[in-house]
């Protein structure tokens, strides 16, 4: 629903999954596992975008690379768990393009 709202839905395509395919609840290692297996990827070719600690632990878990979008106030949280920090959309492209 939250990418239809903003228009974003056309560029996932079939690639739209949800906890509810795997029988699990959030945030479990799990659906980022299946996310992977689907989309015919090996987990060390993956690189996860979390904005919560339970998720950034849920993907580290599952042996991903994860990078942490963070606020100020959740910012030291991010660091222990998280591969790499970033607090704006705007660095998301630079993050992404020296993780490959």
């Amino acid at each position: 629903m939250n990418l239809q709202t903003t228009g974003l839905s056309h560029n996932f395509q079939e690639n739209i999954l949800s906890y509810y395919d795997i029988g699990k609840w959030k945030l479990d290692q799990a659906i980022f596992l299946h996310a992977a297996l689907v989309m015919g990827y090996e987990v060390e070719d993956c690189l996860v975008i979390e904005d919560t600690i339970i998720g950034v632990e849920a993907a580290k878990a599952g042996g991903f690379d994860v990078l942490g979008f963070a606020n100020n106030y959740h910012e030291v949280y991010f660091h222990n768990k998280s591969t790499r920090v970033f607090h704006s959309m705007d660095d998301l492209l630079h993050l992404v393009s020296s993780s490959t």
